[in-house]
């Protein structure tokens, strides 16, 4: 069936389906203010940006005002001080370019145009956007209009009349997301050439992910763990952590990574007398004003985010690992009184970092665990962290970036977790099978099954045989339940209908296509270093030189062979010659299709 037809057929059977799998965004009622509940939409909206606008400066007031510790001499992670960041010019084909990608279903700013109109007055007006983003980009003056948003509260969990329950969503205009997209493109070009933002950084990078930074920390805690060491992770929670960025400083550590003279004057501009509006039930509040906080919705705040926190690994001497806000503080020892020494030492440099960067960290959402094997770890248990004078929880179980780690690295509590989630979500295609036809229910089982088995299966897969055949049986459940097949069809035979394969292999070709990423360096530094040719530690000629081999890590220990180091290696090393030896010539989809 073409692709046009099922789209309509989806959105027939949208409501249902949106009631089904989604949760509807309700209409706000009165909400908690000074004197009782509010009594009209408009003082709701009120009460709504009062808080929104005031929670960073709230937490951001706690500081000193003046700048605790020299924010330059912190920036020491810059390959090459010498270097000078300058806009280029913004192009015409750029702008309709940039227009021509917007998604259709866009939500408009305060200044009401939508992406349909402005798709069809693209080939018209791009010249002239581009003279108004030249222009800015000259005048160092970011346009005022552009900086206004309309903000809608989502609610998330708790009492539905606390303000503080709700997460705004910020919409700006979208003609200033163009000029945004030009600026975010020429900065980043810049920081990744001269190699200036920190590669534990993965969050809001190309090439990175939230698998690879998972692959990562996992990969460090097995490798400990076939080392006989136990490895201690801080998982840092920061308070409103975009809301409280503090501009004179990000402007600083611009400055010390070469933005300088008219361009850092622009980024001032971009940043300064910003300004919003809350939007419940079609009301707006009144406008307030913004003077701390990374502007919310915006292109080129998540890079100025980055950048802002960019330095905080250099501040400690163990391994920090992040992904934007979420940072995770790594130490590992075979010795007890070591490690929490070890502990105690980096969390005084981090609360001295995140002080001296106005940042606040979440203490009841922060905790640590303790990582190692059953005889490794029982010399631990007396490990306790202190954050400026108050107790960090300890927790057998983390959920981190939405896999659940646990002590052991068996991965129990998340596979259970897939388990339940997947099968509720079968149960459910069950139910409205009878009203879509065949091609639209595979298509919602590779929406919104598959992707339970595939999020970051790379990190998991390497767990114990029984929690993949509870996988694989709910995987053989809904093949069951898309072909409509009893219980004596073989399993086989029902994947080839439906042209798929074993969750086994599905989880052994990614693994696959994330190692020739690594091979071919689009994949972070940190996973691609690990990787040798076999001819690059050999100076005389093999076979396996021949054929592309690689070199398998000495991993004795099962933990060690549970790496994505190792497993990887040794996919890719039984893989036919043929693919292996055209590795060079082989472009990401040929070996896909090879695979």
């Amino acid at each position: 069936m073409p692709l046009t037809i099922i789209k309509v057929i989806l959105k027939s059977y949208g409501k249902l389906l949106k009631n089904l799998f989604l949760r509807t965004r309700q209409s706000v009622q009165s909400v908690k203010a000074d004197n009782g509940l509010t009594k009209c939409d408009k003082d709701t909206a009120n009460q709504f940006n009062d808080y929104f606008t005031s929670i960073g400066t709230t937490l951001a007031d706690k500081f000193d005002n003046d700048l605790t510790g020299n924010i330059n001499s912190s920036e020491n992670d810059c390959s090459n001080l010498n270097s000078t960041f300058n806009f280029d010019i913004v192009t015409p084909e750029f702008i309709f370019d940039e227009i021509c990608n917007f998604a259709n279903n866009k939500s408009s700013g305060l200044d009401g145009i939508n992406v349909k109109l402005l798709k069809l007055a693209a080939p018209i007006i791009c010249n002239s956007l581009a003279y108004i983003c030249n222009l800015s980009l000259c005048t160092s003056v970011f346009p005022s209009d552009w900086k206004q948003a309309k903000v809608t509260p989502v609610f998330k969990e708790g009492d539905k009349s606390d303000v503080s329950n709700y997460r705004p969503i910020s919409v700006l205009s979208i003609v200033s997301k163009i000029l945004e997209r030009a600026v975010h493109n020429q900065l980043y070009t810049y920081l990744t050439n001269c190699n200036i933002l920190n590669q534990y950084q993965s969050g809001f990078r190309s090439n990175h992910s939230t698998a690879t930074t998972l692959l990562d920390v996992s990969d460090y805690i097995l490798n400990n763990m076939n080392d006989g060491k136990v490895t201690a992770a801080v998982f840092l929670d920061l308070k409103k952590a975009f809301d409280t960025v503090n501009h004179e400083i990000l402007l600083s550590k611009l400055y010390s990574y070469g933005v300088r003279g008219n361009t850092l004057s622009w980024f001032r501009s971009y940043l300064d007398k910003r300004s919003q509006v809350v939007n419940i039930n079609s009301t707006l509040s009144d406008c307030k004003g913004i003077n701390v906080g990374i502007p919310q919705g915006s292109i080129l705040g998540p890079l100025l985010f980055i950048i802002y926190v960019n330095s905080l690994p250099n501040s400690v001497t163990s391994k920090v690992v992040m992904y934007a806000d979420d940072t995770t503080l790594l130490c590992s020892s075979d010795d007890p009184v070591s490690l929490q020494s070890e502990l105690d030492d980096n969390l005084c440099r981090i609360a001295d970092w995140f002080n001296t960067n106005k940042l606040t960290l979440n203490i009841k959402k922060t905790k640590f665990m303790i990582f190692g094997s059953n005889h490794t770890v029982q010399n631990f248990d007396q490990i306790h962290l202190r954050y400026n004078n108050v107790d960090v929880e300890k927790v057998d179980s983390f959920k981190y970036l939405g896999v659940t780690f646990d002590s052991k690295m068996s991965w129990t509590c998340h596979v259970d977790h897939i388990c339940k989630t997947v099968s509720k979500r079968i149960g459910v295609i069950r139910k409205v099978k009878y009203y879509l036809p065949p091609c639209t229910l595979k298509l919602l089982a590779n929406s919104l099954v598959m992707p339970h088995f595939d999020y970051c299966s790379s990190v998991w897969s390497n767990c114990n045989a029984d929690l993949l055949n509870s996988l694989q049986v709910h995987h053989n459940r809904l093949a069951r339940v898309l072909t409509g097949a009893d219980i004596r069809t073989h399993i086989d035979d029902l994947m080839n209908s439906l042209n798929w394969i074993r969750l086994n292999e599905r989880w052994n070709s990614q693994l696959l296509i994330l190692l020739f990423k690594c091979l071919k360096e689009t994949a972070p530094m940190y996973l691609s270093s690990q990787f040798n040719f076999t001819q690059s530690i050999h100076s005389h000629g093999t076979r396996s030189q021949t054929f592309n081999a690689l070199v398998i890590p000495s991993w004795k220990a099962v933990s060690g062979k549970r790496t994505f180091h190792y497993r990887a290696v040794k996919l890719w090393n039984d893989l036919p010659n043929d693919i292996r030896g055209n590795f060079d010539s082989m472009s990401l989809q040929s070996f896909k299709h090879n695979i």
